[in-house]
């Protein structure tokens, strides 16, 4: 046996890709519902859609790699253990075959045979000779003898031909994600945010069928529940997006800046750096931060409590790369440049804190709350700042 045939056993690729895409199914199915239906996973089939009316859709979905064409193939288990399992609920009186529709879907395009024969089926002579088609097929598998013993029970007949005259096959052959995004009743001006919607809603149906079937009970997701869930989205998006305003309207002068050159960040800057135009835009950032910090305040667009999560988070921040930098110092790098280092990769990681759960738009007001907490000695750059700054008059 060749070792690479039994490592490709052991791939999760093809089994993860079919887990995405049956979510990414359900996801375009709740995009398109109606108000009042609902979408389960894994409960009355891969995708139930129930309707408000009491009419429901069953669907089963099947991703594969293989690109023969033979998914479901007339004589593979997707396929004959589909009907015999659609069949048997609707004997044991667990559907309504005349308020139900089903689907079998796949990635790929399927080949001719029985599949697309049940796809075209519209009348009750055509479903017959499908029946006829299945009892002549030559196979000694427990799916088909379990098809067939199924067939043979009072009723069955009658029953399949509802779910023949009933089922479709739906080739998704283009791209899952692209067909979703486009789906999305995107306004345009979250255009170019779409594939954050997508990838938020489909993180919370995962989170939420995980959450579902941890407490073992059935996945089922509202039409509404989905519309909250997006509007919630695009609220994050509009916060994150108009919270704070761009630099270009908040103009700093001259004078402010020159006002600003013993300021204790300002020091703080020159024990690392002589940059004449760092020191420029730091001060600038300084300004655009207390102003705007001032005006989000006022308006309650951020609370007081928010602030000190904040700096929380940016002395969190601060601390762990200071105390990395200060302890992986090379000999040959002086504290100097050590500093530098520091503060440079401090000031430029403005998406890894959130303010008020949301991620800073513009840098000045990221870099300029660290130069506000460099100007208190809450943060440094220099290895040694507080030694070199602590009995400095200006502190």
């Amino acid at each position: 046996m060749k070792v690479e045939s039994v490592l490709r056993r052991h791939s999760a690729s093809s089994p993860a890709a079919g887990y995405d895409f049956q979510f990414q199914r359900a996801l375009l199915e709740l995009i398109n519902a109606k108000n009042g239906d609902v979408v389960g996973i894994e409960t009355l089939d891969d995708i139930a859609i129930v309707g408000v009316d009491g009419t429901q859709i069953l669907e089963q979905d099947k991703f594969t790699t293989d690109d023969t064409g033979k998914v479901y193939g007339d004589k593979t288990h997707n396929l004959i253990n589909t009907l015999s399992t659609w069949l048997m609920a609707a004997l044991n009186g667990e559907l309504d075959c005349t308020k139900t529709k089903f689907r079998l879907v796949t990635n790929v395009k399927c080949a001719p045979g029985l599949v697309q024969e049940i796809s075209d089926c519209g009348t009750e002579p055509e479903a017959q000779r499908i029946i006829e088609r299945i009892r002549g097929l030559e196979s000694e598998s427990k799916d088909y003898l379990s098809l067939i013993e199924v067939l043979n029970e009072p009723r069955a007949e009658i029953l399949f031909c509802e779910i023949c005259t009933s089922a479709r096959l739906m080739e998704e052959q283009c791209d899952i994600a692209q067909e979703v995004q486009e789906a999305l009743p995107v306004e345009n001006a979250y255009l170019s945010s779409r594939q954050y919607i997508y990838k938020a809603l489909l993180g919370w149906l995962h989170d939420s069928a995980y959450s579902a079937w941890q407490k073992r009970i059935p996945f089922l997701v509202t039409k509404q529940s989905y519309v909250n869930e997006l509007g919630a989205i695009k609220s994050r998006l509009e916060r994150s997006t108009k919270r704070e305003r761009p630099p270009s309207e908040i103009p700093v002068t001259q004078a402010e800046i020159d006002e600003l050159s013993e300021q204790m960040f300002v020091r703080q800057i020159k024990l690392v750096s002589d940059d004449v135009d760092e020191s420029y835009e730091a001060r600038a950032d300084y300004l655009r931060c207390i102003t705007e910090k001032s005006r989000l305040s006022e308006e309650g667009e951020i609370v007081r409590q928010d602030w000190l999560d904040f700096n929380d988070g940016l002395k969190d921040r601060w601390r762990q790369i200071f105390r990395q930098k200060k302890r992986l110092r090379s000999p040959e790098r002086s504290e100097r440049d050590v500093g530098y280092d520091i503060m440079n990769t401090t000031l430029n990681g403005q998406d890894e804190v959130k303010l008020a759960g949301s991620s800073i738009t513009y840098p000045y007001l990221f870099k300029g709350s660290y130069h506000r907490l460099s100007d208190t000695l809450d943060v440094g750059w220099h290895p040694n700042f507080q030694d070199l700054l602590k009995d400095d008059d200006h502190a």
